[in-house]
């Protein structure tokens, strides 16, 4: 399945300059929520956070582009 995945990968994301703006909604998250509330977040919140981002970004990934692609590329 890697190299069908990487195949369909390719195929649909073109590469350019279009990556630069990702940053947008992070740095707009980071900026209006995180910053403002930082004293409320405790390490155990903020390893909750991160571990749960891992866990989310992952499972996207793989729902979303790997298992889509594979089922639904023809």
């Amino acid at each position: 399945m890697k190299n069908r995945y990487c195949e369909c990968y390719r195929r649909h994301h073109a590469v350019g300059n279009g990556h630069k703006w990702l940053i947008f909604p992070v740095a707009s998250a980071i900026s209006t929520e995180l910053l403002p509330n930082r004293r409320a977040v405790t390490p155990k919140v903020g390893l909750t956070m991160a571990a749960s981002t891992v866990i989310n970004a992952v499972g996207e990934e793989l729902l979303w582009r790997g298992a889509y692609l594979d089922v639904f590329s023809r």
